[in-house]
């Protein structure tokens, strides 16, 4: 009669002995494992996502800025005449896609609103994604708010110049109080068309001194976006400048050169995006360029007070230049 392993039932050869047991144990041991590899997964896959948005942070933005330019350069590409659609659904939707002007706005207000929270990471990020057009939109806002309060604070000297000849009863003549009051139109066209071109320039200053000076590989689309960080500073303090002159004309002034101040910083910060991590250089660089800008803005003034000028002071100036050339 054959023999049978009391614990499985297999027949068994003559003094065979069954190894159920160990078979057991070693299925036993494997699926252990494989429960501790599983637990182990998850978290280890934990760790990996709480650390990757504190390691990416900067690179998120950054790709998210480029998502949103792409999308917009993609639109503005060429125009593809419209495919009617069989699917009325599909036709609908194709139909409200976003405009490009929407998208520019959207990312205009978000690069402004994310500057403002965190100012170190995102200019780093807006210089990055190379994204110009936004930049020559802060310039252009910029401008615009700059050259109404230079043009309201000179409607203030007018207003005073009006009233002081009013009280004194001088110059009672209509022809020469007008010769007396600044031009206000040609000071808001001239203030506007100088503050833009003065971005542009330090744009310029700042790639040539980064680029041929000390040998970065940099662009002059990245060094718009790194010049429009200070008109992004600038134009909040400009806006309240222009509300606090109509109560406080002295007060507005010192708003300004706030502004003005925070824009340095705004632009060393985006520096940073260009690449330049060395701080020695990157500190001879920021001070040439803002030297550059001063000499070149002195020069400019020098040829353009002119035109901030009333019409009586501007006649004077050209008949003693004539004057002078007749003594000669």
């Amino acid at each position: 009669m054959g023999n049978f392993c009391t614990k499985c039932g297999r027949p068994l050869e003559e003094s065979e002995v069954c190894n159920c047991e160990n078979s057991k144990v070693v299925q036993q041991v494997a699926q252990e494992t494989n429960v501790q590899s599983e637990e182990v997964k998850p978290e280890g896959e934990q760790s990996v996502k709480v650390m990757q948005p504190e390691c990416q942070q900067e690179t998120y933005q950054e790709e998210q800025l480029q998502f949103e330019q792409k999308s917009i350069e993609g639109e503005q590409s060429g125009f593809n005449p419209p495919v009617m659609s069989s699917n009325p659904q599909q036709q609908y939707q194709k139909n409200v896609a976003p405009d490009a002007f929407g998208l520019y706005i959207r990312r205009f207000f978000m690069v402004a609103r994310k500057t403002v929270k965190s100012p170190a990471s995102m200019l780093k990020a807006f210089v990055k994604a190379n994204d110009y057009k936004v930049g020559l939109g802060f310039m252009g806002v910029d401008s615009i708010i700059f050259a109404l309060f230079v043009t309201l604070l000179f409607g203030k000297l007018n207003s005073a110049i009006s009233d002081f000849s009013s009280t004194l009863g001088i110059f009672s003549s209509i022809g020469m109080s007008a010769s007396l009051h600044f031009p206000l139109a040609k000071i808001f066209f001239a203030t506007l068309i100088l503050t833009f071109c003065g971005a542009c320039v330090l744009a310029g200053i700042l790639l040539f001194f980064t680029k041929v000076i000390f040998k970065y590989k940099t662009n002059y689309k990245q060094m718009l976006c790194v010049a429009s960080a200070k008109n992004l500073a600038s134009a909040p303090f400009a806006l309240i400048a222009c509300i606090v002159l109509v109560v406080v004309p002295s007060w507005s002034l010192y708003i300004i050169s706030f502004g003005t101040l925070l824009g340095y910083f705004y632009v060393a910060v985006a520096m940073k995006g260009t690449g330049v991590v060395d701080e020695d250089k990157l500190t001879y660089i920021l001070f040439l360029s803002f030297a550059a800008m001063v000499i070149i803005s002195g020069l400019v003034m020098r040829v353009a007070y002119k035109m901030y000028l009333p019409s009586a002071f501007t006649s004077s100036l050209n008949g003693m230049r004539s004057f002078r050339g007749f003594n000669n």
